[in-house]
């Protein structure tokens, strides 16, 4: 493990084929080792990671990379929110965004909305199901994310879009859908968030003369304008594109707790997505059966 940690530190992705899976397994190990009987693995993994959260840019990246696979093989053994919690400290370690901070949240919005589609089973793995569910969410919640509109090249700026533009579809698809409110609440406020790290259409610049015309790009750009329900703001194809996907992900074998097998979640017919505009209707509705109750308990006038 000593070995490995020190290629990792010193060559990044180029030190193995799947460097963001050796890393997971480093961490699966981290909390597996006892400090006891292996005092020297467990002080070693307990450097490792804080270095490489502090690493260059192309050594952190593994740390969003590994993010997934490290939470799906804690899924169904005890301590997942342990490892969550120092996926949130590794990742929010440096300043600014996360390194693939938008890849790694669409793969998370993908993995709530992938579990919100299979019924969640009982017992046991019910138990570490619903932590299972409840972490992804969390750790989607924390992540800091590159905001498009600070994106200056061009073509880099269409493809984050996209990407954020995916993830904040998949996180109102998800908190729509799941059972638990605690991941509905946190898949919400990141919805939220995402979207308002994506573009609007801006006006293309006047074409120059020698220069490539990126008026294609600029039309790439497309983001709803603010409004109070979210899930009406949902782009149809996008939508479309993102549950196709979840679908066929929830029907492998590579998210826990679901596969072929596992019989499809019911579809809820209201949003769990809070809105202004439905606390404003449920205040005033209120507020005018009080009105109502109160005019019942005067007493009538006096008839002469």
């Amino acid at each position: 493990a000593e070995s490995l940690c020190k290629i990792i530190l010193r060559r990044g992705e180029g030190a193995f084929e799947a460097a963001a899976s050796v890393v997971a397994r480093l961490l699966g190990s981290y909390f597996a080792a006892d400090a006891q009987r292996r005092p020297r693995l467990a002080q070693c993994l307990a450097v490792f990671f804080p270095a490489l959260a502090s690493a260059p840019e192309d050594r952190r990246r593994l740390l969003a990379d590994c993010a997934l696979p490290a939470l799906r093989a804690a899924a169904k053994v005890k301590g997942l929110s342990r490892v969550a919690a120092l996926l949130v400290q590794l990742l929010t370690a440096g300043e600014g965004a996360t390194t693939n901070g938008a890849e790694l949240a669409l793969a998370l919005a993908n993995e709530s909305l992938a579990l919100s589609t299979k019924q969640t089973p009982t017992g046991a793995q019910g138990t570490f199901a619903k932590a299972y569910i409840n972490g992804v969410a969390r750790v989607l919640s924390l992540i800091p994310v590159k905001s498009a509109k600070d994106e200056l090249n061009m073509a880099e700026k269409v493809e984050l879009n996209d990407v954020l533009t995916k993830a904040w579809h998949a996180a109102v698809l998800a908190a729509e859908r799941t059972n638990e409110k605690a991941a509905a609440k946190d898949l919400a406020c990141v919805a939220e968030r995402l979207r308002s790290h994506c573009v609007a259409t801006p006006k293309p610049p006047a074409a120059v003369e020698g220069e490539p015309d990126e008026t294609a790009a600029y039309a790439a750009l497309d983001v709803p304008m603010d409004d109070d329900d979210l899930s009406t703001q949902l782009n149809d194809d996008v939508r479309e594109a993102v549950m196709e996907y979840a679908r066929e992900l929830a029907n492998s074998n590579e998210v826990p707790f679901t596969g072929s097998k596992v019989k499809d979640a019911k579809v809820k017919t209201a949003p769990a997505v809070p809105t202004r505009e439905s606390r404003s209707r449920a205040s005033k509705t209120k507020a005018s059966e009080k009105l109502v109750d109160d005019d019942l308990r005067k007493p009538l006038p006096k008839v002469t």
